[in-house]
């Protein structure tokens, strides 16, 4: 297995295969553990994570591959390979706050880059849409933060006035039944 075949644009690529497609046909199903002992093999650590990434996302271990895309990112701070599978990855799993820091650092990588004109077009567009998604999802977890803080109020108001009635009430019964009984005038 030539691991070198896996970066670049057969990573790119790979973005458009489903996660864990059912098997189809009479081909044996693919074996990730196989996968995965064969990228021990390649002497460059951004390369083996990013085979590793790739073989985890294939296989449906989100959080798998999420783990491996960090941890090449510790070596590879600036990869965009990594960082654009980490933020999807991310998104996925609705991590906004490692999100945001991922999409700034894509930007920050693209910046830095020499890329041929085409190249860097269609990163500044990915980069873009995954930046979207990740201020629509942390716009979606404040408005979450917003209501659940909403609801919590309207519980205590709504509980105060129950126990306040509950109170009035039960002080009427108490005079009503002290009337009854004739030791109220």
């Amino acid at each position: 297995m030539d691991l070198r075949a896996l970066s670049g644009g057969a990573i790119v690529l790979s973005s458009f295969v489903p996660v864990a497609s059912p098997h189809q046909g009479g081909d044996a199903p693919p074996r990730y553990d196989q996968q995965l002992t064969a990228t021990l093999d390649e002497p460059d650590a951004t390369l083996r994570a990013r085979a590793r990434v790739e073989i985890l996302y294939r296989a449906g271990d989100l959080p798998g591959a999420l783990r491996e895309a960090l941890d090449g990112l510790a070596i590879a701070p600036s990869d965009r390979l990594l960082l654009r599978r980490a933020l999807e990855l991310e998104t996925a799993l609705r991590l906004p706050d490692r999100a945001s820091i991922h999409a700034e650092q894509l930007a920050e990588a693209l910046r830095g880059d020499s890329l041929d004109e085409e190249a860097r077009r269609w990163w500044e567009r990915e980069s873009a849409a995954l930046a979207e998604a990740v201020r629509r999802m942390n716009d979606h977890e404040s408005s979450l933060k917003a209501a659940t803080a909403r609801a919590r109020w309207i519980s205590i108001f709504v509980l105060g006035a129950v126990i306040a009635t509950g109170l009035a009430l039960a002080r009427t019964g108490s005079r009503e039944g002290a009337r009854a009984e004739g030791e109220l005038p």
